[in-house]
């Protein structure tokens, strides 16, 4: 029924778009600002990835169409009551992975627009890669389906792996149930699984999942083009760890970027971002440690009534969708719905 649901409302949407309506829509929220979100680059097509040209394309579009803004011109607006053009657009990328050096800074540099980078900093120093790369790792070398699995594991995943035929479900499902854990016990629980399936989670980061170097970050941050923001030191969930942890994860990596980089960060975005990953106290430790403003990785609201859970749009490489996030048809059909949405974010982080 909810699959058939969607299906009928990108029907109108495409038929709706047909007649002009990305028009009408881009008119409406004219003064309604989008942030869009980015995390993985590469050169040709990739499932889950932008790839160059996906990439060029849409950046010609929104050089067309719209006003592509720093965030740092939404934090004033929201700060100091600044006005904003019509037609606003943030672009934003996560986490401080290699490939945006390699693929996408080159395009943002060419078209000459600007985007944040939000930066995991210990990953930068080659503390930790990423925990769900490395969940990624372990199912590249492991069938789900035959895997054994820590005692800790509860016997109704085991039983729901065992059912999956595609790593990528089986990734989802244990994306799940380690989410909320601390960092050491979701590093603890990786370990054991690939030591029970005869892999082995290397100290540091594949190829593959490598972070951008010091060198070419602070090459970004000179190019005035790349806005860099923090996003933490080890990327835990700051809801599952104790508040005092969260606020040196939130106070450290500010520090150490600006150490690094000679500049000063404003911009903080929370790992994961969902409404259940970071509390108000931890938002509003984001505030004390001298941020303007934060973004989260939701779009279960639209308004920027909070500076310090700002919503964003995901963004793929798929042009309906694209189109409905950047003509304003997902922030309408979002706005409409919003009042039962705000109420569960506060529900999940009280």
């Amino acid at each position: 029924m909810v699959r058939q649901l969607k299906k009928s409302k990108s029907s109108l949407v495409r038929m709706l778009s047909a007649m002009g309506g990305y028009r009408v829509a881009r008119w409406l929220v004219r003064h309604r600002p989008r942030i869009l979100m980015y995390h993985r680059f590469c050169a040709e097509p990739k499932r889950g990835y932008m790839d160059v040209a996906a990439l060029r394309s849409q950046l010609a579009q929104l050089k067309k169409e719209f006003n592509v803004v720093p965030l740092a011109d939404v934090a004033k607006a929201l700060n100091e009551g600044k006005a904003l053009p019509e037609h606003a657009i943030v672009l934003t990328v996560d986490d401080g992975y290699r490939d945006f050096y390699r693929y996408a800074f080159p395009e943002f540099k060419a078209a000459n627009v600007p985007v944040s980078f939000f930066v995991t900093s210990g990953f930068v120093d080659g503390k930790t890669w990423l925990w769900p790369d490395m969940l990624s790792d372990l199912l590249e070398h492991v069938s789900p389906a035959t895997a054994q699995w820590p005692e800790s594991t509860p016997e109704h995943l085991t039983q729901e792996l065992s059912r999956c035929t595609e790593k990528r479900s089986a990734w989802h499902h244990l994306n799940r149930f380690l989410m909320p854990m601390d960092l050491a016990a979701k590093f603890q629980w990786l370990q054991q699984a690939a030591a029970m399936n005869g892999h082995e989670i290397n100290e540091h980061a594949p190829p593959h999942y490598e972070a951008v170097s010091w060198q070419e970050l602070k090459e970004m941050a000179d190019s005035g083009v790349v806005d860099v923001g923090a996003h933490t030191v080890m990327h835990p969930t700051l809801s599952g760890i104790s508040l005092p942890q969260a606020i040196e994860e939130v106070k450290q990596s500010k520090a150490r970027l600006e150490q690094q980089l000679g500049i000063e960060v404003k911009h903080f975005c929370y790992p994961n971002g969902q409404p259940e990953d970071f509390t108000p106290q931890v938002a509003s430790a984001v505030a004390d440690a001298g941020f303007d403003c934060a973004v989260a990785a939701h779009c279960y609201y639209v308004t920027f009534h909070d500076t310090f859970a700002l919503p964003r749009f995901s963004v793929t490489t798929n042009p309906f969708q694209f189109n409905k996030i950047v003509y304003g048809v997902q922030w309408l059909s979002k706005r409409l719905t919003q009042s039962g949405q705000l109420k569960r974010i506060k529900e999940l982080q009280s």
